[in-house]
Parts: C-alpha cells; sequence; structure tokens
C-alpha cells in the first residue's frame, strides 16, 4: 500500500531506528572530532618529536664542529712546534721551553719522547704512552690525536731531524675541558653527550658513564629485542661511516634519541642521548587536560542528547496519543485506522477483508432533540460495543461526526452482512435504556477490498460512497463496477460543469401551468436539462444533487435565471410574454445574508424586464427548518419589493404550513403532488378548503403533478386557479413551449 509520510512519521514500528539514527549521527560526529583532535594532538607530538630530533642533530652537529676545530688546532699547533724543534739543538730543548710551550697552547704538558723511550724532560712518565707508543708506532711518521684509556687525550707529531733520530712531540689534554664542553651543551637536563671510538670505548664523557656503556650492545650486536631494527640500522651506519639518529626504547625508563655523528678524527664519534620528550615533556600534562575536558564535554553532550531524545520520544508518544486518538470516542481515528489498516492487509495478503461505512440516520435531529452531551454519550457507547464485538485482526473508528469505519475480516458479502445483522442487534441489546434504539439507525455501505496496493483513502471512499445507495436502514449496499462506473460519470460531470456553464450547454425548458376549462397556458416553470456532449441529454435528478453537494448549485441558479429573462426579452419585444417562475436552491434560502436578491434584482434591470414577470419558488421545506420565521417573511417582503412574484412549493404537507401562510407574503401557493396520489373524498375536501383558504388570503393556487383529466375536472370544480402536470405536456424546450402556448 501508498505510505503517506506524515503518517509514517507519527506510527511507524522500529522507531527505536529513528530515535538511534541522531544518537548514533552525533557519536559518530563527536567520535570524529575527538579522533580529529587525537590526531592532531599526535600530530602535535609527532612535530614536537621531530623538532627534538633536528634540534638534537643541530647540536650534535654544532658540537662536532666545535671539538674539532679545537682539537685540530692543538693538532697544527702541534705539528707546527715539531717542525721547529726540528731545526733547533737539543740542548734548547728544556724544561722550561716546553712548559712555556704548554700554557700557550692550553695543554697540561708537551714533552718529546725519543725513539728509546726517554722523554724530555727526563721526569715525564706516561706508561699508557709507551704501551700505545709500543703498539701503535704510525705516530713517529705522521701527526696523530690518541687516546691510550687514560683520561687525557694524545696530541703528537713527529720531529723529523736530518740526523733522522725518531723524536715526538707529544701534547697531553686532560678530557676535563671536553667533558665540560659536553657538558655546556644545553639539552634541559634531559640530555648526555660522549666520545667514543667504534667499537664503543667512552674515551670523553661527561659525569654519568652508565647509558653510554649500555650502549656497548650495539656495538657489540647484542641489541634488545625491542630495538633490535634500530640497533641494526645504526650498526649498519656505523659500519658504512655515516652520522644519524635514532630512537631506543630500552635505554632506560623513557625513550631516548641517539645521535651518531663522526668527529674525522680516527674513528671517533659524538654520541648524543636525549629524552624524545625534551620538547613535549612540558605540554604533556596540558594535552592530558585538552583531551580530559574533550572527553567531559563529549559526555556533557551526549547527555544533552539523550535528553532531548528522551523529551523528544515522550512528546512524540503525545503527540502521536493525539493525532491517532478519537477524542470523543478514546478508540482509533481515521488517520490511527488507515495506518493500521493498510498494516493488516500487507501482512496478511490471505485474508480477505471489507471496509464498512457507517452512518447514522437523522443524528442531526437527534443532537437537536436530547442535546449535544447526549449524542456525544451516544456516540461513545456505539464506539465501545462495536469495539467489543470485534474480532482478532479488526479495526474501528469514528471517521467523523457520527460516521463509523469497520475493517472485518469477511470472506464475502453474505458473510459482511451476517456480521453486521448480528453486530448491529447486539448493539441494541448493549445500549442504555436512555436511548431509543429506533432513533439509531445507520445508513451502510460496504466494500470488499481486493486491490492490496490500491491507497487506503480510496478503499474507505468506496465504502462510504456506497452507502449513499443503500435502499433502507438495514440494508448493507456493496460497491461495485458498475457504481464505480456511476461514480466516474459523476465525477466528469462534476470536472465538466464549469465548462457547461461557459459553453451554454445548460437548456431552458419550460412546463405549462394551464387554467383548467380553458386549457390555454397562462405562466409555465421554468426547468433545466444538461445537454452533454458526451452523455446527451442529463435530468436534473442526476446533475442538481452532484451540484448542491459541491456548492455550484447558485452559479446554476443564476445562470438559469439570466437565461429567463433573455428569454422574456425576446417575447417582450414580439409583444407576447407570459409570466415565468423560477426554483431558488436552498443554498440561497438558508443563509441570513440576502445579497443574493440584489444580483438576481440586477439581472432583471439588466434585461429590461418589468415587474410581475419573474416568480421565485421557495420551498416550503425552507419555512419549517428556519427557525426564525422573521427573517422568512423579511426575505419575502424583500422578493415583493424588487418586484418579483412569490410563490411557496410543494405546499400542504408540512405540520405548520397553514399556521405559516397567515404571516407569508407570497402571491401564489403550490399544492404539494403527494395530495393527488391515490386521492378519495377526504382529500379532495382538504384540497378544496387549501384552496378556499388560499383565496382569502388573496394568493393563487397552482396544482402540480397532474396527470389525468378527472383531476383536472375537479381541480376545476373546486375553482383552482392553474394546473401543472402531464395531463398537458411535459417540460418543453423554450421554442416548442412557445409554439404550444401560441406564444
Amino acid at each position: 500500500m501508498k505510505k503517506q509520510t506524515t503518517q509514517l512519521f507519527l506510527y511507524r514500528e522500529g522507531d527505536s531506528i529513528k530515535y538511534a539514527v541522531p544518537l548514533i549521527t552525533t557519536i559518530i560526529l563527536l567520535a570524529t572530532a575527538l579522533g580529529a583532535l587525537m590526531l592532531n594532538t599526535m600530530g602535535l607530538r609527532e612535530t614536537l618529536q621531530q623538532n627534538t630530533i633536528d634540534y638534537g642533530r643541530d647540536v650534535s652537529t654544532q658540537l662536532v664542529n666545535s671539538i674539532v676545530y679545537r682539537m685540530e688546532s692543538r693538532e697544527i699547533y702541534i705539528q707546527n712546534l715539531a717542525d721547529t724543534f726540528a731545526g733547533m739543538p737539543e740542548f734548547l730543548l728544556t724544561k722550561e721551553l716546553l712548559d712555556r710551550k704548554a700554557e700557550y697552547l692550553e695543554m697540561d704538558d708537551i714533552f718529546v719522547v725519543n725513539a728509546d723511550g726517554t722523554t724530555i724532560p727526563a721526569d715525564e712518565e706516561h706508561a699508557s704512552l709507551s704501551r700505545y707508543l709500543a703498539e701503535h708506532p704510525e705516530p713517529y711518521t705522521e701527526p696523530q690525536i690518541f687516546f691510550t684509556g687514560s683520561e687525557e687525550v694524545f696530541f703528537s707529531a713527529p720531529i723529523i731531524r736530518k740526523t733522522g733520530e725518531d723524536t715526538l712531540l707529544v701534547g697531553t689534554r686532560s678530557n676535563n675541558l671536553l667533558q665540560q664542553m659536553l657538558q655546556n651543551v644545553d639539552f634541559k637536563d634531559q640530555g648526555l653527550c660522549c666520545i667514543v671510538n667504534k667499537d664503543g670505548t667512552v674515551i670523553v664523557s661527561t659525569t654519568d658513564e652508565t647509558p653510554f656503556i649500555e650502549l656497548k650492545d650495539i656495538f657489540a650486536e647484542t641489541v634488545n629485542t625491542e630495538d633490535d631494527d634500530e640497533g641494526r640500522r645504526v650498526l649498519e651506519d656505523i659500519n658504512a661511516h655515516r652520522s644519524g639518529m635514532a630512537q631506543f626504547n630500552s635505554l632506560g625508563e623513557d625513550p631516548v634519541l641517539l645521535g651518531y655523528n663522526f668527529l674525522g678524527i680516527n674513528d671517533w664519534m659524538l654520541l648524543t642521548l636525549i629524552s624524545a620528550d625534551l620538547f613535549s615533556e612540558d605540554t604533556t600534562p596540558y594535552l592530558i587536560r585538552y583531551i580530559t575536558i574533550i572527553g567531559i564535554l563529549t559526555l556533557v553532550m551526549l547527555t544533552i542528547l539523550a535528553s532531548v531524545v528522551w523529551y523528544y520520544r515522550r512528546t512524540l508518544g503525545h503527540i502521536r496519543a493525539i493525532a491517532l486518538t478519537d477524542p470523543l470516542t478514546g478508540g482509533h481515528n481515521d488517520l490511527a485506522f488507515r495506518i493500521d489498516g493498510e498494516k493488516l492487509c500487507r501482512e496478511h495478503p490471505e485474508r480477505t477483508y471489507a471496509i464498512i461505512y457507517l452512518n447514522i440516520r437523522k443524528f442531526k435531529q437527534f443532537n437537536e432533540h436530547f442535546g449535544v452531551q447526549h449524542g456525544d454519550e451516544l456516540l461513545r457507547q456505539i464506539s465501545q460495543s462495536l469495539r467489543d464485538l470485534l474480532q482478532e485482526g479488526e479495526l474501528l473508528c469514528r471517521n467523523a461526526g457520527d460516521h463509523f469505519y469497520l475493517l472485518l475480516a469477511c470472506a464475502d458479502e453474505d458473510s459482511v452482512r451476517r456480521r453486521l445483522t448480528d453486530m448491529l442487534a447486539e448493539l441494541e441489546r448493549r445500549l442504555s435504556p436512555q436511548f431509543a434504539f429506533e432513533q439509531v439507525r445507520f445508513a451502510q455501505g460496504a466494500y470488499l477490498i481486493q486491490e492490496l496496493d490500491a491507497d487506503f483513502m480510496l478503499l474507505t471512499d468506496r465504502a462510504k460512497a456506497a452507502s449513499a445507495y443503500a435502499q433502507g436502514d438495514d440494508h448493507c449496499q456493496f460497491y461495485d463496477d458498475a457504481m464505480g462506473k456511476r461514480l466516474e460519470r459523476e465525477h466528469a460531470l462534476e470536472v465538466s460543469f464549469q465548462s457547461a456553464i461557459e459553453n451554454h450547454e445548460f437548456r431552458l425548458y419550460i412546463q405549462p401551468k394551464v387554467q383548467p376549462g380553458q386549457g390555454t397556458a397562462s405562466g409555465g416553470e421554468v426547468l433545466v436539462r444538461w445537454q452533454h456532449p458526451a452523455f446527451g441529454l442529463l435530468f436534473p435528478g442526476e446533475f442538481i444533487p452532484l451540484v448542491e453537494r459541491d456548492g455550484k448549485i447558485c452559479d446554476l441558479d443564476f445562470y438559469m435565471f439570466e437565461e429567463t429573462c433573455r428569454l422574456l426579452k425576446s417575447w417582450l419585444a414580439e409583444g407576447r410574454a407570459i409570466p415565468l417562475s423560477v426554483n431558488l436552491s436552498r443554498a440561497h434560502l438558508i443563509s441570513n445574508d440576502f445579497a443574493f436578491l440584489d444580483r438576481f434584482k440586477a439581472i432583471k434591470d439588466r434585461y429590461e424586464i418589468p415587474d410581475g414577470f419573474i416568480e421565485l419558488e421557495l420551498m416550503e421545506s425552507l419555512m419549517l427548518e428556519r427557525r426564525d420565521i422573521r427573517l422568512v417573511t423579511a426575505m419575502i417582503d424583500r422578493i415583493r419589493e424588487m418586484g418579483f412574484l412569490c410563490s411557496i412549493d410543494d405546499f400542504g404537507f408540512g405540520y405548520s404550513s397553514l399556521a405559516l401562510l397567515k404571516d407569508l407574503n407570497v402571491t401564489a401557493v403550490k399544492l404539494d403532488r403527494q395530495f393527488f396520489l391515490d386521492e378519495n373524498e377526504k382529500s379532495w375536501l382538504v384540497v378544496e378548503q387549501l384552496i378556499r383558504l388560499a383565496h382569502s388570503l388573496d394568493m393563487t393556487v397552482v396544482a402540480e403533478g397532474i396527470e389525468e383529466q378527472a383531476q383536472v375536472e375537479q381541480l376545476y370544480a373546486r375553482g383552482c386557479d392553474l394546473v401543472q402536470g402531464y395531463v398537458y405536456a411535459k417540460p418543453l424546450p423554450a421554442s416548442d413551449f412557445a409554439c404550444w402556448s401560441g406564444q
């Protein structure tokens, strides 16, 4: 079945999904935002870490350049001094000279080592130097900077004499100065430096050598498993004599960055250990607080969202109760009936369902007689009783006013009629004694659902439409194909009404009013026929109820009135006009506004119709329906003031007709045709008295619906003024009427 968006919004199973969607969406958005913030935080940490790496690399490079510059400068000084000493006699190389040079070059000692191991001055003792020179004779041939394992660094240059003796000038430098240089590097107390050789032996270090001793595992290729990959990469770089930077997680409690930079002196390297959190350490508390705040905000937002969803569900439940509940009976309303009906038909296609429409007959009069509260209580009792009689999978709703819909599971029309008969009989037994059931009768219409994919509203409309053709209160009329075609025809007529007005498809017919005994027309009643281009000539009984229902009957009245004026004007021009009567529809008469009379008067004046040639016919039933007789008399007086004649149609069967007649300023009364059906002496006696009464009030009497000559003779004998009926002529087209009446 077709789904209506509004209905599904108000009443659809699985609403939890609907509620979950915004919640899940919000959670996803919040998670995305938090994730983005986390990624941003991680990116910030990575940036800070990269800054730490760049900073460590820059500081190490500067420190390497400074160390290399200082050491190479002293190496050059020693080399230049060795060249100077090579041209001096040996006896001039005194302790005073060497000490003075050492002080000038900022060295601890400067001395000469002969080939036999003796030194100048003679008291210099460097056991480690002797062992080193014994194992490494290279300093005797070229300048060297070397380390012997003591706390000194040696700077040497060969003194090349012409005698060819191997003599070596050696200068020593304590590690303290290099240590001071390494300690002065600003790593915010989170970094250490040292100088090592290629096998990891520490040459110069800061005060704490422990971390660097642990680094021997790298050079010994026994790296902790967690740092295997980084250790291998560092070892490969060192073997290839490449400087670089690496991160290790196993050297202490926190991750550290290891920088290794070759000095270009022997195979020495400057190792730099820096905390990986050098720059981010101070920001970590802020980042933690930042993430905590985001988490709290997320919880707050989720709490607010949950509260909104809870309030929304509670409010929606209240709205649903209002939207789907009949406030009078507390049961289903029309919307809920359609939704549940669609659902039942969709979920049980194997069943045959029938939609039943029930309309309480004369409920308006019931309300007027007993009161609205009494009528509401009747509707509540009917609704509750019928609801109690439903079987599982069946529905009931009050559509509006006194209209009810039922959805019953019945196989065919006979079973529907049996169910309805039983339900209404049980309803009669259940109603409170205060309700006289003979006053509660239903117009019944039904439709057996065959098209499961049809709009449910269309199906209910079919059941309602069928009730209009029900014959009697206890008869249930079913919608069928013939009725469908009839409704299609009615719809086509309704749609084409306006174009029919514009195209002059409505034709003016006249039924003569004849003076009995003379046989000549003294007037005529204007009637309407519709010459439809598709359906042919249509009589009023087919289209008048349609235009009355659509509120278009007033347009037709004005149209026919103008056609009447046009005809009278042509007759007047020919000098052969007779009065014509025009019916006024109830739609005009039930209004308290008499402005429609002004429009009739304007049309009459436009066609220059003299007073007394047009009679407006009012229905007697209007007099009974109007509680305020003063408005009725005022309207009739207004009609007479405008130059119209005025008559009461269908007079004689209203219980207050005689009482009203004395108060109404009408020019004629038309006796109802009911007087002349199965007439007898008593009925003719009544007719005779009515004629006398009307004449005594100076009113003309017209008998309508006369079909037999004997009736004409009876009326003539009793003084009836005019006779209208098939006994003389059926309604005729205007041209035929002119010929018939001799106009």
